[in-house]
């Protein structure tokens, strides 16, 4: 593989990230609970992960797994802080928050 095709695999995670990293945000924002429904969906991905195929070498296997994981992690967290500064902006517009 050649630097100009890494680059390009590179490029498409990225944009596949910031497109889930959208969906996640756009699917809860409007949400009662938004940190309920984050939550919710985190847990749902973290019970389904254990049945999903990464491959037929048990230690790359597991090495996949763990980025993934630790990936999709990443992007709930920054979902869920999204939302938190969303709430923390909604309360502070209403006279609930001091800072």
């Amino acid at each position: 593989m050649s630097e100009t095709d890494a680059e390009y695999f590179e490029a498409r995670l990225i944009a596949l990230e910031l497109l889930f990293r959208g969906f996640l945000s756009g699917s809860v924002e409007n949400s009662r609970d938004p940190i309920g429904e984050i939550d919710r969906m985190e847990e749902e991905f973290r019970s389904s992960i254990a049945w999903t195929r990464f491959g037929d070498e048990d230690e790359r296997a597991e090495r996949i797994r763990a980025n993934v994981v630790a990936m999709i992690q990443t992007n709930f967290d920054a979902v869920r802080a999204r939302a938190l500064r969303r709430i923390e902006i909604e309360c502070a517009e209403a006279g609930g928050a001091r800072n």
